[in-house]
């Protein structure tokens, strides 16, 4: 049986922080754009060295926007785009595709240790106690040996391969696109979920206010791209907005709004909760509902335009 990927975790004397190296950089920004922005589509244009456009096949997902691992594995635009490691050449071997996914994980792995994110979800083959023995798809695809059983009495389970990959965050689809069921990639908002978090914040540039007075927020906003409108429980100036989310601050230099709703109202639109953090609204959502704004220009400091919340309430 073929030997997988382990980290340690952290402990009081020892991080044992992952780095990567830059190549493995450029690979996770390409996994995270590839799982956001190509799913669902047919066709995407992306930029080639020398400047020039080229287009490169979408990726096919579910309604939840899981990816088959092994069309993720030989994803054009990720493994052949700039030979990111010259060595692959884009020839996918069974040597090479255990390689990229051991690659996918600890860029994983790194990224949730620095920036507490997660950026790629998988779904596995996982054996454990009840597992009997292992059928002809197991014994030749996945090479499970007769050792198995030993390493689920000393590991108790076994996490044996993906078979599917997703990102948890935003995603984007133009025109008549598939369209993704956030139904099933959110989990529903409870009461005590809103009790604990109360509000939830939306960052725009200041020149998009007009258009969200008249219409609300937009999925997609007012120039298209991602496909429900998302709301952070943090203001961009929490230190948690960052340390939890992972969250950038966007929009520098630029005259910003943030705009507070209410949680609990909110879920009278329908609103969810991704496994990043996010409020996810299918659906416009009025202006109406907008019950605090701060402005911020040229990074000066943040000013309180207007509230409608209690003084008295934990703000």
């Amino acid at each position: 049986m073929r030997h997988g990927v382990e980290y340690p975790l952290p402990t009081e004397s020892n991080s044992n922080h992952v780095m990567l190296e830059g190549w493995e950089k450029t690979y996770s920004c390409y996994f995270n754009k590839a799982l956001r922005h190509h799913i669902g589509r047919k066709e995407v244009w992306e930029r080639v060295p020398g400047g020039r456009q080229t287009i490169y096949p979408g990726l096919k997902c579910d309604e939840a926007g899981w990816v088959d691992i092994m069309e993720f594995l030989h994803h054009p635009w990720i493994f052949e785009h700039e030979k990111v490691r010259t060595e692959d050449d884009g020839l996918v071997g069974i040597d090479f595709r255990e390689e990229r996914v051991k690659t996918m994980i600890k860029t994983v792995w790194s990224e949730f240790q620095e920036k507490n994110k997660i950026r790629i979800q998988f779904l596995c083959i996982v054996l454990d106690s009840t597992f009997d023995k292992p059928d002809d798809y197991l014994k030749n695809v996945m090479k499970v040996g007769d050792d198995i059983h030993d390493i689920i009495a000393k590991r108790g389970e076994v996490f044996l391969a993906p078979i599917a990959v997703r990102s948890p965050g935003e995603f984007s689809a133009r025109g008549n696109d598939f369209r993704l069921d956030y139904g099933r990639i959110c989990h529903p908002i409870t009461t005590r979920i809103a009790d604990d978090i109360h509000f939830c914040y939306h960052v725009t540039e200041f020149e998009n206010v007009t258009g969200i007075i008249k219409e609300g927020l937009r999925p997609g906003g007012h120039r298209g791209g991602r496909t429900q409108v998302f709301l952070n429980p943090f203001v961009p100036w929490d230190k948690r907005y960052k340390d939890i989310l992972g969250g950038q601050l966007t929009h520098l230099g630029q005259p910003r709004m943030v705009l507070a709703f209410s949680v609990h109202r909110l879920m009278s639109l329908g609103a969810i909760i991704s496994a990043s953090g996010q409020m996810v609204v299918n659906g416009n959502v009025p202006f109406s509902e907008v019950i605090a704004a701060w402005y911020q220009a040229n990074n000066y400091e943040w000013e309180r335009l207007y509230s409608s919340i209690p003084a008295s309430s934990n703000w």
